[in-house]
């Protein structure tokens, strides 16, 4: 069975949707997070209902175990319990306010403990989460009501013992890097150009609005200034910051993990000791999609080597104090 990842299932939306009849036709294979969250984010941009979707007879029952009907529509149609859920993987979560956000953080960040359990470093589980929220904030500032993010876990084919993958995936059909960068005045060419200053550590759109010195703050579940004609008025200092990015490159590079960042008509991918890679994609998408994978095999290598290198500077300054 074909995977179908987030950066062929972006290319491929063309033969995906019919603009005639403004439907949707799910590919077969194994559908990664990346995928899901990108095809779901973008059946509810064309405002499609379960009736304008399609299938496969081999997808359509996980699908609807990770709830896309009730994502979309608001109503679930899965029958059953769902034994593996928060084990194998999350539903899918429709980032539709702050609060949706941040219990879709809380879920999936649970989900993500029980995935590994305690077989994988902490550091890198605590990492991977904060990285969660972070990436959920983003979306909910700037995607707004568009965004949707999943998790789940996998094995890995003949691997003994059984090796597992983990991904997170997030999907919005916002502005896009581009155009918010464009909106609070910056001079950047193109998505690529974007992209590249987005992943850059301390760079965040968020720093650049507009914003009075003196402006009033608010409950953070006030989302329209209760003032007309008052400029946009504060929630904290560093709500939506939008550091997430760079965040999450940090965690890629560390646990040799693989990530996929598309936004307009530019591709980001990093994979383990390669440097960054830009590809032009076939089909613009409107707004940000990121997939992150890891292999537990990888994060447990990386978590000892990193654990060898600190146990060597320690030794390191022991030493260095006694010949002082």
């Amino acid at each position: 069975m074909p995977e179908r990842g987030l950066i062929d299932t972006i290319n491929y939306l063309s033969r995906y949707w019919s603009a005639d009849n403004n439907t949707l036709t799910f590919p077969d294979g194994f559908l990664t997070p990346g995928a899901l969250v990108v095809l779901t984010a973008f059946a509810k941009s064309k405002n499609l209902t379960q009736d304008r979707l399609t299938l496969s007879s081999a997808t359509s029952g996980y699908v609807s175990a990770i709830g896309l009907s009730k994502a979309l529509c608001g109503v679930d149609d899965y029958e059953y319990g769902r034994r593996k859920e928060g084990r194998n993987y999350s539903t899918l979560e429709h980032l539709s306010n702050p609060e949706a956000t941040d219990s879709a953080t809380s879920r999936i960040n649970s989900c993500i403990r029980s995935f590994v359990g305690n077989l994988l470093p902490a550091e890198f589980v605590a990492k991977l989460c904060e990285v969660v929220g972070d990436l959920h904030e983003n979306v909910w500032a700037h995607g707004r009501a568009s965004g949707f993010s999943m998790a789940q876990k996998w094995p890995v084919s003949w691997t003994f013992p059984r090796d597992h993958y983990l991904e997170f995936a997030l999907a919005d059909s916002g502005l896009g890097f581009l155009r918010e960068m464009r909106r609070v005045g910056m001079s950047v060419n193109s998505h690529r150009e974007a992209i590249e200053w987005c992943i850059q550590e301390g760079h965040s759109t968020k720093k650049l609005k507009p914003e009075a010195a003196w402006a009033q703050r608010i409950p953070e579940d006030v989302i329209n200034s209760p003032l007309r004609g008052v400029e946009q008025t504060r929630v904290t200092d560093n709500y939506h910051m939008g550091l997430g990015l760079f965040k999450l490159t940090q965690l890629i590079k560390g646990f040799r993990g693989q990530l996929w960042l598309a936004s307009g008509d530019t591709a980001l991918i990093l994979e383990p000791d390669s440097e960054n890679a830009y590809i032009m994609l076939n089909h613009e998408w409107q707004g940000v999609a990121i997939a992150c994978r890891f292999k537990a095999s990888q994060i447990k290598r990386a978590g000892a080597e990193e654990s060898a290198d600190k146990d060597i500077e320690q030794i390191m300054q022991i030493l260095g104090e006694r010949h002082d």
